[in-house]
């Protein structure tokens, strides 16, 4: 009996959560003091190692790519190590020279507290969340696997292979680089996958990153209200917690959700949405979900609000600073990108429409110049990253055209529209844009409406430099994606990851409506504790938003944590998308078995296959450390032909019943060099394992799943 995997998975992400600070921390702090970026060196201790990680987020991404890149990860882990003991030089020495006039207020000092236990306490949450349990000989994985699946095999692809990294499962005769990917949030898990050695596992390392995220969207919202609000009466870290509570709401899909739900159970029998709660339309994520699934992507938005922080604070110093302010704008520009590439060109366009705005403002127009510079030596850092996209001969592949497309968003109902001409269709899905955004955003859209409206009617929007520039980033991303969509992949990534930034702004927005500062009073009505008899019934409306979406982020949380135990429940029902049977987790557990196995008996340079028809097999892409000839978790860049053809070739092995030998089976192995299978109890072949044991003994075997060496490797 092995150790309980659940302990393991606990012990991993927090050992993970710590070597991070490595990567999420120092750096930045270190940068923040060198450079003295947002007069560093004056602040307390607890603001600088929250500036700290905002810049580690921002920096660490593309310092990190372009060292590995140019050299290896030995290198960079040397230079991380070096960069913690310039820190606690830097850290130690502060803090021998705290003048008086620094000591902290009870109130600051309660503030601090609470927000260290915040920061424990999420990472406890989302630990708790994200590990696998273990009851008995049954292991449950978080619904957030359809990615996961996807990220750990990158992260263990680059721990095996560096940067850019082989594509751990498409090998059509020889190693193929996938370059048509934006995997900067990869490698970071790498480097502490590489640095955690035994104790770390990738998926551990994928666990703590997603801690992290979520500690780099404090820090940043944090940094980002200290600097806007700095002469607010409000203490700021107040201010920062104030806002950051915002985080838990989402939008209204409880609502739809569960009546969706209880239709289709009551008439059908099982459960709708896959445990993807935000499926019922073109979702905009709330931030449970965004962190928990696509954590890249956020800090992708973390990294660009950054950049405009940057940017608003150096508009009016001199020209050196400015220069420094182009090159860390390019930078965090350049983590982006390698990020999220749809992130990166939302806010791109945000930025180009900026310029415009400042040149036509007749004031300042070498701002323009600057933030010009500042998008070009992105491009440079970047760059490296961008040729991997088109290098002749790798498996990047775009399959021709432009990447976005024209389309009017569309909203639930109209999927019982599509009968109408296309123009009425977009003519419908149009007039139902405030609907279906009301319902996306909820609390946060009203909060949007009445922020904007007091901007206008009290017209102060040039009392604070981030006024505007939240204006015109909501507006542009609004626009964006109504009207633009990507057609990549099945999945609109434009439309659902470009609402990060304006999500960001509304976090900022709700704070202003609903916070404590005296000046909002008269601009910012109502107030959610409704106090004026004149606004009861649109603080009841606010009120009502506000519980909704707390409803449906707690909906979200239970179905990402809970979904795999209800289907072997008999909750779910059937069909879904993970088990034709309520065996999940008795499959699951028996599955890290055989897969750690493999990590543990077959040489790192065996290659391996499990039935390729499995359409992101949890198994062998969250526990599998070896190269697979073909699998769907990592099909990025590859022409759908070949890879088709690849899929149908190799499944034959698992799909042939009438196998009763292993001389066919061989030969595709020896064909495509295959050294070891791993068959499931779901392969059609399962049926004639009794056979195949006769004929050969398994290297590994349990109730589902066997392990056999083939091809030539059988002859090691």
């Amino acid at each position: 009996m092995p150790f309980n995997y659940t302990f393991q998975d606990i012990f991993g992400s927090l050992y993970a959560v710590l070597l991070f600070t490595l990567i999420f921390v120092f750096p930045g702090y270190v940068i923040g003091w060198w450079l003295n970026l947002f007069e560093f060196r004056k602040r307390l201790t607890g603001v600088k190692l929250i500036i700290g990680v905002t810049l580690s987020n921002a920096f660490s991404p593309i310092l990190v790519f372009l060292i590995y890149r140019f050299t290896s990860s030995s290198v960079v882990i040397v230079l991380l190590l070096v960069v913690f003991f310039i820190w606690a030089i830097l850290h130690f020495r502060g803090r021998q020279k705290i003048d008086a006039k620094f000591v902290y207020s009870l109130e600051t000092a309660k503030y601090q507290k609470l927000a260290f236990f915040s920061v424990i306490a999420w990472v406890i949450f989302s630990i708790l969340m994200l590990m696998e349990v273990q009851i008995g000989e049954r292991l449950y994985f978080s619904t957030n696997s359809y990615d996961m699946i996807t990220r750990v095999a990158m992260v263990d692809a680059i721990t095996r292979t560096g940067v850019p990294p082989l594509n751990p499962s498409y090998y059509p005769g020889h190693p193929v680089p996938l370059n048509f990917l934006y995997y900067f949030w990869y490698i970071l898990g790498s480097i502490v996958d590489q640095v955690g050695g035994p104790w770390v596992s990738a998926y551990q390392a994928m666990i703590a990153s997603i801690s992290w995220c979520g500690i780099a969207i404090a820090s940043t919202m944090a940094t980002y209200m200290r600097l806007r609000n700095s002469n607010s009466r409000i203490n700021s870290w107040l201010n920062s917690i104030h806002a950051l509570k915002f985080l838990a709401v989402g939008g209204l899909d409880f609502i739809i959700v569960m009546i969706i739900m209880a239709i289709v159970k009551a008439r059908l029998g099982y459960l709708p949405f896959e445990g993807r709660v935000e499926g019922w339309n073109m979702p905009i994520m709330s931030w449970l979900n965004a962190v928990m699934w696509v954590p890249h992507h956020v800090s992708a938005a973390l990294a660009c609000m950054t950049a405009l922080m940057i940017f608003v604070y150096h508009a009016s110093s001199v020209r050196s600073r400015k220069l420094m302010a182009a090159v860390l704008i390019g930078l965090a520009f350049a983590s982006a990108f390698g990020l999220s590439v749809w992130g990166m060109f939302v806010f791109a366009v945000f930025w180009a429409v900026w310029m415009i705005v400042i040149y036509f403002q007749n004031q300042g127009r070498e701002l323009v110049l600057w933030m010009a510079l500042g998008g070009i030596s992105g491009m440079i850092f970047v760059s490296p990253f961008i040729a991997g996209l088109f290098q002749a001969g790798a498996s990047s592949y775009s399959g021709g055209g432009i990447p976005v497309a024209f389309y009017v968003r569309p909203f639930i109902f109209s999927a019982f529209l599509t009968f109408l001409p296309r123009i009425a269709f977009y003519a419908i899905n149009f007039l139902m844009l405030p609907l279906n955004y009301l319902f996306e955003f909820g609390f946060f859209f009203i909060v949007a409406l009445l922020w904007i409206g007091s901007r206008f009617r009290e017209k102060i929007a040039g009392q604070n430099r981030y006024y505007v520039p939240e204006l015109i980033l909501v507006a542009v991303v609004t626009i964006l994606m109504s009207f633009l969509y990507s057609d990549i992949i099945s999945i609109n990534d434009l439309g659902i990851r470009g609402w990060l930034p304006v999500q960001f702004i509304l976090i900022v927005w709700a704070a202003d409506v609903v916070g404590k500062d005296s000046r909002y009073k008269n601009a910012l009505a109502p107030k959610v504790s409704g106090t004026t008899r004149s606004t009861t019934m649109l603080s009841a409306v606010i009120n009502a938003a506000l519980v909704v979406g707390l409803l449906t982020t707690l909906l979200e949380g239970i179905a990402l944590r809970m979904w795999p135990m209800m289907i072997d429940a008999s909750i779910v029902g059937f069909p879904n998308e993970l088990s034709a049977d309520t065996y999940l987790g008795e499959r699951t557990y028996f599955g890290r078995l055989a897969y750690d196995y493999l990590r543990d008996n077959i040489p790192a340079g065996v290659i391996t296959q499990s039935n390729p028809f499995v359409f992101l097999d949890h198994s062998s892409g969250v526990y599998g450390t070896h190269q697979m000839v073909v699998a769907s978790r990592t099909s990025y860049g590859i022409p759908p032909a070949a890879f088709n053809k690849l899929v149908e070739d190799v499944g034959v092995i698992f799909t042939d019943t009438n196998d009763s030998n292993w001389r066919s089976i061989d030969s595709l192995c020896r064909q495509y060099l295959i050294d070891v299978l791993i068959i499931s109890d779901t392969d059609p072949i399962w049926n004639s394992i009794s056979l195949l044991e006769e004929q050969r003994i398994p290297l590994y075997k349990n109730g589902y799943y066997a392990v056999f060496s083939c091809g030539n490797y059988i002859e090691r």
